[in-house]
C-alpha cells in the first residue's frame, strides 16, 4: 500500500552543519504533519543544545519520540523521558558496554553493525540478556552520511546465524534488525516486516544539514528543509518517481529463484553501489538465475 504522508521519520541531528537549520520552522512542519514516530539521533559526546531545542519543541505535538544518544550522553538523555521522548536508547560500540545498563534506565541499545563488528552480535545479544535489557536495535545503515554497506556472503549469514540461534533470545529480548537479510539471519523463517523496500513510502530520513531522503540508506535527495516546505518534498515528482523505481524490480533480478522472497532487497544499497535504482543489492550474496541442483528453492540466509 502506499501511503500519502510517510508514518516513520528519522532525524540525525549530529554532526551539527553551519549553517543550521531552522530547527523552529521544521519543527512546526514535522508537528503538523501525518507521521506518527520520529527517531532523533545525537551521537555526540553529549547532547547539543539543538537536539534539546527539537525535543523541546515537539514534546507536545502528536509525534511519539525516540531518542539515540551516545553512552556518555546517557546522563543528560534520560531526564527526557519525562519531557516529551517515549524512548530513550544507549548506541554501544561493543559488548562489554553493556554492563552499565542494565539499571539505568533507557529502553533498549543500538548497536551499528558493519563488516568490521557484526561477529559481535551473538555477544551484543547474550549481554542484553544477562543485563536486563529489554531491546536492541540493529540500525539502518547511514549510507547518506558515507557508511560502508554491510554485505554478507551467504556462508557468513549462515554462520552467524548459527551462534545467534545458540544464545537462545527469544522470549527474552527484542531485536530488531532494519537489514533484510540480517533480519533473515536473527529471524530465520520469519518474514521481513515491511515486505518490499518503505523508503520514500512510509519512511524518509533527515540529514543534520536538512538534507531530506527515502531512507537512511538511500543516496537520493529528496529536497532540503531549509529551502523547501515538507509537505512539498512528501507530494513532489522526485519521491513519486522514485517510488515508481522501487516498486520495479531491478532487471537482474528478474529471473533469481528468490526473487519473491527478496524482492530486491535493499534498494538503497544497490543505488549506492551502482548509481541506479535498477541494480541488485550487493548485500544478496547470491547469483541470480535458476536454483542449481541442491541450492534451495527460498532465499538464503
Amino acid at each position: 500500500m502506499e501511503l500519502r504522508s510517510p508514518i516513520r521519520l528519522y532525524w540525525d541531528i549530529t554532526p551539527l552543519p553551519c549553517p543550521l537549520p531552522d530547527y523552529e520552522r521544521i519543527c512546526s512542519e514535522l508537528s503538523d504533519s501525518r507521521a506518527l514516530t520520529l527517531h532523533i539521533t545525537d551521537l555526540g559526546t553529549g547532547l547539543s543544545a539543538e537536539t534539546l531545542d527539537v525535543v523541546a519543541r515537539l514534546s507536545r505535538s502528536p509525534l511519539f519520540l525516540f531518542l539515540t544518544a551516545s553512552h556518555a550522553a546517557l546522563a543528560e538523555a534520560l531526564p527526557l523521558k519525562h519531557s516529551g521522548v517515549k524512548k530513550v536508547y544507549a548506541d554501544i560500540r561493543a559488548p562489554e558496554e553493556l554492563a552499565d545498563f542494565g539499571s539505568a534506565g533507557i529502553n533498549g541499545v543500538s548497536f551499528r553493525t558493519s563488516r568490521s563488528n557484526f561477529l559481535m552480535i551473538p555477544d551484543i545479544i547474550a549481554g542484553c540478556i544477562d543485563n536486563g535489557i529489554a531491546e536492541l536495535q540493529l540500525p539502518m545503515e547511514r549510507l547518506v552520511s558515507g557508511d560502508d554497506p554491510l554485505c554478507l556472503s551467504v556462508g557468513e549469514r549462515e554462520a552467524l546465524a548459527g551462534k545467534i540461534a545458540a544464545v537462545r533470545f527469544a522470549g527474552k529480548l527484542t531485536v530488531t534488525a532494519n537489514d533484510p537479510f540480517l533480519w533473515r539471519v536473527v529471524h530465520p523463517g520469519t518474514p521481513f516486516p515491511d515486505g518490499v523496500c518503505q523508503a520514500g513510502n512510509t519512511m524518509l530520513a533527515i540529514a543534520p544539514n536538512g538534507d531530506v531522503y527515502p531512507c537512511p540508506a538511500m543516496p537520493a535527495i529528496l529536497g532540503n528543509l531549509q529551502v523547501t516546505a515538507y509537505r512539498d518534498i512528501v507530494a513532489s515528482r522526485i519521491k513519486k518517481e522514485l517510488r515508481a523505481g522501487i516498486l520495479s524490480r531491478p532487471a537482474v533480478c528478474a529471473d533469481c529463484f528468490a526473487a519473491d522472497d527478496c524482492r530486491g532487497g535493499c534498494r538503497g544499497r544497490g543505488l549506492f553501489a551502482q548509481g541506479t535504482l535498477d541494480a541488485s543489492d550487493p548485500g544478496c550474496g547470491i547469483s541470480t538465475g535458476a536454483p542449481s541442483e541442491g541450492m534451495p528453492d527460498t532465499l538464503p540466509l
